[in-house]
């Protein structure tokens, strides 16, 4: 498959993408739909430093082309975040990274995911502490008009 060079003009950061084969333009094609589906500046921000350090990961190993990563790079990206992040943050990579994958299918530039059979990493279960008595006395004074 052969891409020509084009340019997509007036997106911040996306200002000169060049189609090519590689990670990096299709995470810039990623970006930039998601940006024209209406995705906040937040979103998109999270996305590039999620996908971006999975890229840089994937870079790293040697992985140029979405079509080299496994299922099994996935999950050794995974177990490296839950090394270092918080449970939260490892589902959020997991979240960011299966909508990046998800795109690509959705593209046709991959037949399928290669994170199709990872489950998400488990988030712990956390007991809601009950409100003390001064919690639910303050609630009449809290609710006065000042």
């Amino acid at each position: 498959m052969n891409y020509s060079k084009t340019q997509i003009g007036g997106v911040s950061s996306l200002d000169h993408i060049t189609i090519t084969k590689g990670l990096q333009s299709q995470f810039d094609l990623f970006l930039l739909a998601s940006r024209v589906n209406g995705l906040s500046p937040a979103t998109l921000a999270g996305y590039r430093e999620r996908v971006g350090k999975f890229l840089n990961f994937c870079n790293q190993s040697g992985l140029a082309d979405a079509h080299d990563i496994t299922t099994h790079h996935v999950r050794a990206y995974l177990a490296y975040r839950q090394e270092i992040n918080s449970p939260t943050s490892v589902h959020d990579y997991y979240g960011t990274i299966k909508r990046f994958f998800n795109w690509m299918v959705e593209e046709g530039i991959l037949a399928q995911s290669p994170m199709r059979n990872i489950k998400p990493p488990r988030l712990p279960k956390l007991t809601p502490k009950p409100f003390s008595r001064k919690d639910i006395d303050g609630v009449p004074e809290g609710c006065k008009r000042k």
